[in-house]
């Protein structure tokens, strides 16, 4: 596998919101109490689970791009961080592959090192799930199975049900959120 088709299978797991693909740059910090109570909350967990269901309506609905408005701003800023050095590398290697097909052939890196984080990501998603023919799985609805808090973060866990002609068919899925200010948000 070429080191940019790895690029596009990695943007695109990442973006999917199914993956924790990445590790932290930061070592794992214990949250405050306010933050591990919040996600101990019936009523927080409650909206919390809400948020993820939303989420995998919207990725359902619209792709991966309808996704990206649920995702947790750092998880934006840490995504676009991790991709200007490949976009750099490209640069430096004398190829605009990348850079081109995300930004447009006008583009310069400074143009990449100021979007807004949330329009990198959805140029990258977009671009991505062209490359790579998005192949979504769609359902019918979505049910909470159930939640594991892991400090300040809350997994839920979903079941996706598809009716296919009298056959149904069910997958799980997990969606990992954090609390940015009062709401909650998907990790990558």
């Amino acid at each position: 596998m070429t080191v940019q088709r790895a690029v596009w299978l990695g943007i695109l797991l990442l973006a999917a919101g199914n993956c924790r693909a990445l590790v932290k740059d930061s070592p794992a910090v214990p949250p405050g109490p306010a933050v591990a109570a919040a996600a101990d909350d019936a009523a927080s967990r409650s909206a919390a689970q809400q948020v993820a269901k939303d989420y995998r309506a919207a990725v359902n609905a619209k792709g991966l791009d309808g996704g990206i408005p649920y995702l947790h701003p750092d998880e934006l800023v840490r995504f676009q961080k991790l991709l200007i050095p490949i976009l750099d590398q490209e640069r430096q290697a004398g190829r605009r592959n990348l850079l081109n097909a995300t930004f447009g052939r006008e583009a310069e890196m400074t143009d990449v090192r100021l979007a807004e984080p949330d329009d990198f990501m959805r140029r990258f998603v977009r671009v991505a799930a062209a490359r790579l023919d998005e192949a979504q799985t769609r359902f019918d609805r979505v049910e909470v199975v159930g939640t594991v808090t892991e400090g300040e973060v809350l997994h839920v866990l979903l079941r996706e049900v598809t009716d296919q002609g009298g056959t149904q068919t069910q997958r799980l899925v997990v969606v990992s959120l954090r609390p940015s200010g009062r709401d909650w948000k998907v990790l990558l």
